[in-house]
């Protein structure tokens, strides 16, 4: 058996097991549990109080029954009285006591006056600042990779950082999948209110939704700003929470505008607000501009060596004035070539052939999903392969078979498509390119 499976037909998995390693044959973990896990194969949840690799650890002084998180150890409903922290452990009346206590008790309540800025700093790197960090380090086991293992740590004190009243989240939902949840709300910078759309994790995600959501958040963050890539604005940790902010695009995502358009048209219905009408946007010079938007943020992410691996028109917010962002890192490396050897559901119709049939992904596997893009912005969000059985699809790519010319592109347009659904990666157009041809083709629609 491969790495991480077990049994004798192999289908057995090692998920919950540290590094993914177990017996190939009856499954038992060789290494311990992954935090929030304990027992021979680590099916068991950590028991309440517990928490950490194979449950090992205790949780500190919790504010109440409900415990702290299996997995990262902070208390879910704050600290009891007198303690203080992250995790609950510095004991506010242990201070208290010793300080009162202390013969030269007089002599520093008068010097406290004359120090009380130099105390002030002190308090809060050390109790504010030093903690948060010290504690935040502990959020993943030595496997894991630097950046992630810092990714908590690094927003503390940084740029990055937002204060708890700095946002607010509203009841709106903007987005809901099994593990996580966006909804609408506001950021408080400079006494001004920006509308931001809020992500985070529900209460029963797992660990690896956790490291998923932390590989985002590090990924938005080396992402930087760019007008044609849905940016980071901050993010907030709240009683062992982590909210992320980022750009909110209130025309929603490219698919369902797409979809939306084509039904306007077809009743010949026409919008005459100061934003671009739907109608417009289905005209060629208009769709032309959808694509060189986000060939734009792709070419961005290549710049910074950023393999998206979910290039979709689901995954394309609309700004104002129907401006494209890529957005939806979740799948996101940070590499020159990655080989995917985990079970994370993966989106088939939009993957590169080297992808679907080795797992390996490279800046030019974004170049082939991007030409399934370029196909749902003229099919104005047609499904790839609608006819086609996911199991009938790889055999039908293999053939050379490829998706049928769209009605509303031209024959230069639909060669370009082709030239990113070449079987040889290294014979597809870069981004680059593509945003060069693009940009003419724009040019000459004028």
């Amino acid at each position: 058996c491969h790495t991480g499976r077990y049994g004798s037909d192999c289908r057995g998995t090692c998920g919950r097991c540290l590094k993914g390693a177990c017996d190939p044959i009856t499954g038992e973990c060789v290494g311990g549990c992954s935090r929030g896990y304990r027992g021979p194969q680590c099916k068991e949840e950590c028991p309440r109080g517990w928490y950490g690799e194979n449950c090992s650890i205790s949780c500190g002084h919790c504010h109440s029954l409900s415990g702290c998180d299996p997995v990262t150890g902070i208390c879910l409903d704050g600290c009891a009285p007198g303690w203080h922290g992250v995790f609950c452990l510095q004991n506010v009346f242990k201070t208290s006591q010793s300080f009162h206590s202390s013969p030269s008790f007089p002599v520093l309540i008068i010097s406290l006056v004359a120090a009380v800025i130099i105390v002030s700093t002190f308090f809060t790197y050390c109790v504010v600042v030093r903690p948060r960090k010290t504690a935040l380090r502990r959020l993943y086991n030595a496997s894991s990779t630097d950046h992630l293992a810092n990714t908590y740590e690094q927003i503390v004190g940084s740029p990055w950082e937002l204060q708890r009243g700095q946002l607010s989240i509203s009841n709106e939902l903007l987005g809901n999948g099994q593990f996580g949840q966006v909804k609408k709300g506001h950021v408080k910078i400079n006494g001004k209110k920006i509308p931001v759309a809020i992500k985070s994790l529900k209460d029963n995600a797992s660990e690896k939704d956790k490291t998923d959501f932390l590989n985002e958040l590090s990924i938005l963050k080396q992402v930087g700003k760019n007008e044609n890539v849905v940016c980071l604005v901050g993010a907030c940790h709240i009683r062992g929470v982590m909210y992320v902010a980022m750009e909110y695009a209130k025309h929603g995502d490219l698919r369902t505008f797409l979809r939306q358009s084509r039904r306007l048209t077809a009743l010949h219905e026409y919008d005459n607000t100061s934003t671009p009408s739907l109608h417009t946007a289905l005209r060629p010079q208009a769709l032309i501009k959808l694509s060189l938007d986000t060939a734009k943020g792709l070419k961005h992410l290549a710049d910074k060596q950023i393999i998206h691996r979910d290039v979709a028109a689901r995954n394309v917010l609309l700004a104002d004035k129907l401006v494209a962002k890529i957005a939806d890192f979740g799948l996101s490396k940070n590499d020159q070539t990655y080989v995917k050897t985990s079970s994370t559901r993966v989106p088939i119709r939009w993957m590169a052939i080297e992808s679907l049939f080795n797992n390996t992904y490279t800046l030019q596997s974004d170049v082939w999903s991007f030409g399934v893009l370029l196909w749902e912005i003229f099919t104005l969000g047609g499904t790839p392969y609608s006819s086609i059985d996911s199991q009938q699809l790889f055999k039908y790519l293999k053939d050379g078979h490829r998706l049928r010319k769209p009605r509303l592109c031209d024959q230069d347009m639909y060669a370009m498509m082709l030239q990113c659904w070449n079987d040889d990666p290294d014979r597809r157009p870069t981004i680059e390119e593509l945003t060069a041809r693009l940009n003419r083709m724009l040019e000459n629609s004028q």
